[in-house]
């Protein structure tokens, strides 16, 4: 509705600066011509206003699909679209029981969503926003987890058995089981992260605090070679 009313303005406009400029019959011809144009804009852009909610639509049902398959094509089809509505500025996802392991994921912020028993070990997950987001039995082990944030998510009962965490925070997320419903502690890299339970860092110091510590390079080895650790 804001890009018509834009339109009819700058129709407007057009019309008032013509009828001084030009003689009568040119000023006619010039308005029936720019007119022209102005309704096939707008049919365009009521056009592609329809199309977007179907499209999202369509892209949500090919994830549902490829739910529980576990495949490679599975796996890129699932991120494909992923990307896809991110692109069209979708941030809530069903992803309950997809099976990501070993993606690339890369500046993506999913709020309101379900990531329940997710499959995400081995995945490479940077820059991204997890806001109000279940993790309840989700598996990141083994997964590297770079400059993302976690706020007010689900994520006690995820599984992060050799996980890599730098410049990570869990803001308003709850982190106070650490029992066999989580194991933060058996992570390779907790470094630069904000917002852990206080009960769990007490642990992971008493247990193995090397996990805190800034990672060597042996403890980085399935770090991809292009990123690199800057301190925030």
């Amino acid at each position: 509705m804001g890009y018509i009313l834009i339109v009819f303005s700058l129709l407007a406009a057009f019309i008032l600066l013509l009828k001084d400029l030009l003689p009568k019959y040119k000023t006619v011809a010039a308005i029936s011509a720019f007119s022209c144009l102005v309704a096939i804009s707008i049919f365009q852009i009521i056009t592609e206003a329809k199309r977007v909610p179907d499209l999202i639509a369509h892209y949500h049902e090919e994830i549902d699909d490829f739910r529980d398959w576990k495949s490679d094509e599975a796996k890129f089809r699932i991120l494909a679209n992923i990307k896809r509505l991110s692109n069209l500025g979708e941030e809530k996802f069903d992803l309950n029981r997809c099976d990501l392991e070993g993606i690339d994921l890369k500046g993506l912020k999913i709020k309101n969503s379900d990531l329940n028993c997710i499959n995400l070990s081995n995945a490479y997950i940077s820059d991204c926003v997890f806001e109000n987001v279940n993790f309840t039995g989700a598996l990141l082990a083994r997964a590297t987890i770079v400059n993302s944030s976690f706020i007010n998510c689900k994520v006690d009962s995820a599984n992060y058995f050799d996980v890599i965490l730098l410049n990570v925070d869990f803001k308003g997320s709850d982190l106070s089981h650490f029992d066999q419903t989580n194991n933060l502690h058996k992570a390779r890299v907790i470094h630069n992260c904000r917002n852990i339970n206080e009960q769990l860092l007490k642990r992971i110091k008493i247990q193995n605090p090397g996990l805190l510590e800034k990672p060597t390079a042996l403890k980085m080895t399935r770090f991809p070679s292009n990123w690199k650790i800057i301190d925030r």
